[in-house]
Formats: C-alpha cells, sequence, structure tokens
C-alpha cells in the first residue's frame, strides 16, 4: 500500500494561520486598553473624592466647625494616610478641640521632605510654646524648623522671637545674622540685629512666668522675667510713669530688690549683672560696679556690654588711655552699640580730641534716634520704610557691608510693593 503523501499547504490556510497571532495580539491590545481605562477611572474616582473632602474640609474651616473638619479629615486620611495637607487640617483641628498631644502626633508624621514640614515644626513649637508649656522643647522645634528649611522667614521670625522674649541675647544676635545670610529675614530681623535692647515684650513677663511654672530651666525663665519687666518700667517714662513718679520709684526699687536676690542664686548670669552694671553705672557707684564686673563670667567674653562698663570705670578714675581702648573693643564687638559711642565721644572730648569725639557722637546720635523710631512702633514686625532707612544707614555707616547689602534690597522690594499697590 502507498505512504500517503504530505499535503501541500494551500495559500488559503497560510493566510488563515498568519492571521491568528494578528487576532490575539489585537484582543491583547484591546484588553489592554479596558485595563488602562479602568485604573485611570479608579484614579480620577479617587482623586475626585479628595477634591469633594478639600472642599469639604475648606468649607466646615471657614465656618469654625471643627468636628466637622476632624470628621473630613480622618475619611481624608483613611484615602491618603501620607497627605501633608490632611495632615495639617486634622492637626488644627485637633490644637482647636483641645487635643494638643494628638495634633503634635499628627504634625510629625509630614516627613522633613515636605515643603510644610518646617511649618509644622513651628506650629508644633507654638503648641510646645502655649498650651502644653514644655518651652524648652518648644525652643528645639523651632531650631529644627530653621534646620528643615533655613529659608523659612516664618521659622526665623518665630525664633528670633523666642530668643528676645527669653533675654537669650547672643542666640538672638547670632541668629538675626544667620536669618540675613540666607536671605530669610524680615524687617524685625534688622531690628534684633542692630537694636535688640530698644524691644519691649508686650507679654514678656507673663510668657517667661508662666514657662517659670514648667519646672524647666528654672534660671532663663527666672532671669527673662526680670528683664522683661526691667524694659517695661525703663519704657514708662513718657507715659504712666511721669504722672506717678513715686509709684514709678517704688517699682524700681522692688526691682532692684529682686534683681539682687536672683543675683545671689545666679552669681555669674549676664542679663542680670548687665541690668544692674547699667544701674550702678548711671548712679555713679564705683564700687558696686567694680565688684559687678569681677563676677563676669569667661563665657561673657563677647559680650559688648561688659567692656562698656569696664570703659566707664576707667573714664571715672580719668584713666581715658584706657577707657578709649575699652569703648574701642565694645563698639569692635557690636559695631551698634551707640552707648559705647555715646561714652568714646565724652572720653575723646576730655583729652581734647574734638573731632574724633564729633564722629563718634553722630554715629551715637544715628543709634539714639533709631532707638527713639523703634519704640514709637506698636510692633516691628512691619516697619515703616523711613526706619528701615534708618536701620540701612546706621548698617553703611558702620560699614557691615552683608546686612547694608540685603535690607537695601528688601527695602526696594517693599517700595516697590508699595508703589505697585498704589492706584
Amino acid at each position: 500500500m502507498a505512504r500517503n503523501a504530505r499535503q501541500p499547504r494551500t495559500a488559503a490556510h497560510t493566510a488563515d494561520c498568519d492571521t491568528k497571532p494578528t487576532h490575539n495580539r489585537g484582543k491583547i491590545a484591546a484588553l489592554l486598553i479596558i485595563f488602562a481605562g479602568a485604573i485611570l477611572a479608579v484614579m480620577l474616582a479617587r482623586q475626585y473624592q479628595l477634591f469633594q473632602l478639600h472642599t469639604m474640609v475648606q468649607s466646615a474651616r471657614a465656618a469654625q466647625d471643627w468636628d466637622q473638619v476632624a470628621a473630613a479629615t480622618n475619611v481624608w486620611l483613611d484615602r491618603d494616610p501620607d497627605s501633608p495637607m490632611a495632615l495639617m487640617y486634622a492637626a488644627e483641628a485637633a490644637q482647636h478641640r483641645g487635643s494638643f498631644e494628638q495634633a503634635i502626633n499628627l504634625l510629625s508624621q509630614i516627613p522633613v521632605t515636605d515643603p510644610a514640614a518646617a511649618h509644622a515644626k513651628v506650629q508644633q513649637a507654638q503648641l510646645f510654646l502655649g498650651p502644653l508649656n514644655r518651652p524648652m522643647i518648644g525652643e528645639t522645634k523651632l531650631k529644627e524648623a530653621t534646620t528643615i528649611n533655613s529659608r523659612s522667614i516664618e521659622a526665623q521670625r518665630e525664633l528670633l522671637r523666642h530668643y528676645g522674649i527669653t533675654a537669650q541675647r547672643a542666640k538672638a544676635l547670632a541668629q538675626a545674622r544667620l536669618a540675613i545670610e540666607n536671605e530669610s529675614d524680615s524687617p524685625a530681623t534688622y531690628v534684633y540685629l542692630i537694636s535688640l535692647d530698644s524691644i519691649v515684650y508686650s507679654t514678656g513677663k507673663e510668657s517667661n512666668a508662666r514657662w517659670l511654672e514648667s519646672g524647666e530651666n528654672k534660671e532663663l525663665f527666672e532671669v527673662a522675667m526680670l528683664v522683661n519687666e526691667a524694659r517695661t518700667i525703663g519704657l514708662g517714662e513718657s507715659a504712666d510713669a511721669l504722672v506717678d513718679t513715686n509709684q514709678r520709684q517704688a517699682e524700681l526699687t522692688q526691682l532692684e530688690s529682686q534683681l539682687l536676690a536672683a543675683l545671689e542664686r545666679y552669681p555669674e548670669n549676664p542679663e542680670l549683672l548687665a541690668i544692674l552694671l547699667s544701674t550702678y553705672s548711671d548712679r555713679g557707684d564705683v564700687q558696686k560696679v567694680v565688684s559687678l564686673l569681677s563676677q563676669v563670667p569667661a563665657s561673657a567674653a563677647n559680650d559688648a556690654r561688659f567692656f562698656r562698663y569696664k570703659g566707664w570705670l576707667h573714664r571715672m578714675r580719668d584713666e581715658f588711655a584706657e577707657a578709649e581702648q575699652s569703648f574701642r573693643q565694645a563698639i569692635a564687638k557690636d559695631p551698634y552699640d551707640w552707648k559705647s559711642q555715646t561714652q568714646l565721644a565724652e572720653t575723646l572730648r576730655l583729652q581734647n580730641r574734638t573731632s574724633e569725639a564729633e564722629t563718634a557722637l553722630e554715629i551715637a546720635s544715628m543709634g539714639t534716634q533709631l532707638r527713639k523710631s523703634i519704640l514709637g512702633l506698636s510692633t516691628i514686625e512691619i516697619l515703616p520704610v523711613n526706619v528701615l532707612k534708618q536701620l540701612h544707614q546706621y548698617s553703611v555707616t558702620m560699614n557691615d557691608q552683608s546686612v547694608a547689602d540685603q535690607l537695601a534690597i528688601r527695602i526696594e522690594q517693599i517700595s516697590n510693593a508699595a508703589t505697585t499697590t498704589t492706584p
């Protein structure tokens, strides 16, 4: 029997086989399109849900309905647990509902790489400095905020204010320069740097008294409370104090006793020493100035104020060369120390160096006029252009180039903004 011959493939059979892979690929492509469409639909639906939640939160927030904000952000965080915006809103709601620890926890979940991280740290700091009354943690959070974003104006401003209100002078001066260097300066930054002693905090005494109750760093807050009170009483020369001088004298006497008692507890505290040195040098009490200067710690070696009081002591003893040297050392450490400029001018005049004395006195006059301008303001956060120009001229006169340059930029920006908004 003959072996079956192999049948040749017909053209129709070949064409049918060739179309099968193409047909299958078409099916796969169609399925992929359907699948991608389904994913896109889910994503769009999710985004729409989040948009609705965001809208709901904003509406409730505008109405101050914090229970509704909390409820909506809970749903939002279920859908998107890592949303920094949802965490911020949820923390705000928790804070308004008195759940401060919950607010801290929510804010801590915002990653440091997120643009809102520095602001979240500032918010945490305000809770620790406020209702939670843990001031040292609050200060740490503010420092963390400036580390996360060195160009955050908000973080720099709040840290500077805390250093000022707690009478941490060296830190305030260093932080002000750092803010200017990082271009995170605000108008207040220059007041801290150039005229720190002119700042009077309306709530300074009360804030430090509350922080003192926390039991954290008793010396810091006890001394800062007295410093703020001293500034407030000093400011009262033009108002109620003139109406009742006896009352003011009683306040000054009581404050002096409190300062001396605090110095017994903290004999090397530079702020206590500086206030008392100012008090006794104004009275011409040489012996007490000598005694207080002997207590100045080595850690205050860069504090211009103590070189000023040393210069005062030399001048009182007619040691003019030594006095001049001390005043110049003070000015080298703080070029904006107009009090040292004033006393330097007097020392030069006593040596018949009239021309040099006039130059020093002109510089001192800039400082005194600037202080008057600052004391007349209701806030240092927003400064009139004329005060900014005074600050700028002072920095130019003292050859503080980096400060003068950055301040000039800020003045131009503020002036341009005012011109733009003027019809």
